[in-house]
């Protein structure tokens, strides 16, 4: 990928993550990019395919920060490690987090697109149904992944009120909430 590309995508995502797709330009993606609006349209043609290639990125950005884990063996411990980083990324990446969550639920993300995201994180729901067979955890995938992506966004939410406060105490409390709600063992 170019420099320039690169550039326009995180661009977008601060922009659209910040402003909302109806509220964001493209010649304010290009200036904050630094490029001509010309430029931008030899990388993306129309605004929406700009918005779906910064989603693509994002996520896909996201899901390799994620998905590198030790564990792999017992469910909760690879859980903990994947919502850890979940956390830690939505920390270290405000604006690619938000873009992110913000766009899952948009008129502009159809079905075929809504399949090509969820094909960049298909390990997570082939790890998840794997624990699901065994008796594990609960079903169905879907359902957990969201009310994964709001405990981890209320938890940076929390986090990000309350800075003062110890941020691994909240993460394990958050992951808790989570816990209890997915594990059919009681521990």
């Amino acid at each position: 990928m170019k420099d320039k590309e690169k550039r326009i995508l995180l661009s977008a995502i601060e922009l659209f993550s910040k402003n909302g797709y109806g509220n964001t330009t493209t010649a304010s993606i290009a200036e904050k990019a630094n490029v001509g609006s010309g430029t931008l349209f030899i990388y993306f043609p129309t605004k929406l395919d700009l918005f779906h290639q910064a989603l693509l990125y994002a996520n896909k950005d996201f899901i390799d920060y994620v998905k590198d884990l030790n564990e792999k063996k017992d469910f909760k411990r690879g859980m903990i490690e994947v919502w850890d980083r979940m956390v830690d990324y939505a920390l270290m990446k405000p604006y690619e987090y938000s873009f992110i969550v913000q766009s899952k639920e948009s008129a502009l993300v159809n079905e075929d697109f809504e399949e090509e995201l969820f094909n960049q994180g298909k390990f997570f729901s082939k790890v998840y149904n794997k624990f699901q067979s065994k008796g594990e955890v609960k079903e169905p995938f879907e359902l957990f992944s969201i009310f994964m992506f709001h405990d981890v966004t209320a938890t940076v939410n929390f986090i990000n009120d309350n800075p003062d406060m110890d941020v691994d105490k909240i993460k394990r409390i958050g992951f808790d909430f989570l816990w209890k709600g997915v594990s059919l063992k009681d521990d």
